[in-house]
């Protein structure tokens, strides 16, 4: 878990740092996490889009990579993932680990980039041009907040 905790962890702190050369009227309350199955894993997808959390997106798992999705952590929803997480090394009165739907199939969890969100079946495109770019925003996930703060964070 500590794994886990540690690149929420990084998550957060690389957002903070950045969020000092925004002004603070056009800050984000939140910001957008990579998580990483554990090969061979599904991801618990109702989990990752509870308690706060809203789900963005989803990749399946192919032979080159295990399932990810790109995940909304609003500010006042960090601690209590960050818990979760905590938690899962207790067990419940039933001797299964907490939080264990939400937890016990992550392998890895980083800032998202654009790149996670990309969901064509071609490779990405390379970095080294300048390009056109639309972003669609699914409005259940953006409602009671601006756009900007899923990615301003």
């Amino acid at each position: 878990m500590a794994q886990l905790l540690g690149g929420l962890d990084t998550a957060r702190e690389a957002v903070a740092a950045e969020r000092e050369a925004i002004p603070a009227e056009d800050r984000g309350h939140g910001f957008a996490i990579h998580v990483e199955a554990g090969s061979g894993l599904d991801l618990k997808r109702d989990s990752l889009n509870n308690s706060g959390l809203s789900l963005l997106s989803v990749r399946g798992a192919t032979e080159e990579r295990p399932e990810e999705a790109v995940v909304w952590v609003p500010d006042d929803s960090l601690p209590k993932l960050a818990k979760k997480i905590r938690d899962f090394t207790t067990d419940t009165p039933a001797g299964k680990p907490r939080n264990a739907p939400l937890v016990a199939n992550m392998e890895r969890i980083e800032r998202a980039l654009l790149e996670h969100l990309w969901t064509e079946p071609e490779p990405f495109p390379a970095s080294d041009q300048v390009r056109w770019w639309e972003l669609w925003f699914d409005p259940r996930t953006a409602e009671g907040s601006n756009s900007q703060d899923l990615w301003m964070g």
